[in-house]
């Protein structure tokens, strides 16, 4: 990119020019806002804060992403495991297990399974609600009857290890 180009690209989206003195080229954003520095020699693997160039990008992306998330979303929700209760097994207690990784429910098949990791057994109570329905819809009785007694659900813990 041009030195040209890069001045046209950020004064289009409302940052002023200040101009270049010696190796060094400063934009504004409306006095006292915010204040952009930016070397004319800059290279790929240099580092500023501890980050190159294309580390910045990733970071600003994400933390566009972030933004982009509303409010109410931004926090863990509690996943629950749906005991089935009265199947135990030398492993231990049986819970619902889907045959895949979370996403499109509707193409899961479920199971009964002791607690092991890397088996998709945690669901949020979006999901659960999901699996209701789909479950009623297929006329899966057993599966309804399980998931919409709330006594079957217990809460997972979070684990900081």
């Amino acid at each position: 990119m041009k030195t040209r180009e890069l001045i046209e690209k950020l004064t289009q989206m409302g940052l002023e020019f200040q101009g270049t003195e010696g190796n060094l080229m400063t934009f504004t954003k409306e006095p006292d806002i915010a204040k952009f520095t930016i070397a004319c020699d800059l290279e790929p693997n240099d580092e500023h804060g501890g980050l190159t160039p294309d580390n910045w990008v990733y970071f600003w992306t994400q933390v566009a992403k972030y933004a982009r998330t509303p409010l109410d979303e931004r926090q863990d929700e509690p996943k629950f495991r749906v005991r089935l209760k009265g199947f135990n097994a030398d492993t231990g207690k049986q819970y619902l297990t889907c045959s895949g990784k979370h996403g499109s429910m509707k193409n899961q098949n479920f199971f009964g399974c002791h607690l092991q990791k890397g088996l998709c057994q945690e669901f949020t109570t979006k999901e659960l609600d999901t699996l209701l329905e789909l479950a009623k819809d297929r006329n899966q009785q057993w599966l309804a009857m399980l998931l919409s007694d709330p006594d079957n659900r217990e809460l997972v813990e979070e684990n900081n290890d």
